[in-house]
């Protein structure tokens, strides 16, 4: 399964899930024998907020987008301008795993940001971490060995323009809403790891900014 970069920056970074006691997402099912079935939640890099790209991210005017990106940014034509632009260095990143991210201050909604990258999941993929059941188990992995996974119960599944179902995510450090549509312009380097590339877009507030239909309504005009 290949997620994009954003996703996985969500799931690893921002929400870090863990066995309560490892510190690790996994372990083997004899490690996970003294564990209580907890998932635990660190919080993101509070540098986040004033570049969501962290250190990979250069700020970049929206007018210099187009020669910098190795796919078509949708930049945000609802929400007033940008407060800062940021596009990742290539040479460190590599151009498949490039982003784009948007920090903006709104009068209604506050300070948020919305990152875009280029990926190969599918709307399965997308939202397989609202299925899964909450908690901490041992599963067998497609080599046959056991693990020990915790999912935290934090993700949900929520309707946006119309008929696009996105991803939710809602702890006590950040509220995310990511979803996929169309890629335009991909690069060949793109097209050649992902032959049919979607854009991944993802909004992100501070936890308690903003409630879940605020957040919603917020992706509707993104």
């Amino acid at each position: 399964m290949k997620r994009g970069t954003l996703l996985l920056a969500v799931l690893a970074l921002a929400l870090g899930t863990a066995c309560a006691g490892t510190g690790r997402g996994t372990a083997t099912a004899q490690d996970a024998a003294d564990e209580a079935p907890v998932a635990d939640v660190k919080a993101p890099d509070p540098g986040i907020w004033n570049n969501p790209l962290g250190e990979l991210g250069v700020e970049t005017p929206v007018d210099g987008l187009e020669a910098a990106l190795p796919f078509d940014a949708v930049v945000p034509a609802n929400i007033g301008e940008p407060t800062a632009t940021f596009v990742s260095d290539p040479l460190r990143a590599g151009l498949v795993a490039m982003q784009v991210g948007f920090v903006y201050d709104h009068p209604d909604y506050g300070r948020f940001t919305v990152v875009e990258s280029a990926t190969g999941a599918s709307q399965e993929e997308l939202v397989e971490p609202a299925m899964a059941t909450p908690g901490c188990h041992t599963v067998t992995t497609a080599a046959g060995s056991e693990v020990w996974e915790c999912v935290p119960d934090d993700f949900s599944v929520a309707t946006i323009r119309g008929d696009v179902e996105a991803l939710v995510v809602e702890n006590e450090f950040v509220s995310a809403i990511t979803w996929l549509q169309p890629l335009t312009g991909a690069s060949d380097e793109i097209l050649k790891e992902y032959p049919n590339p979607m854009m991944e877009i993802e909004v992100m507030v501070p936890a308690g900014q903003l409630a879940r239909d605020q957040l919603i309504a917020l992706a509707n005009n993104v």
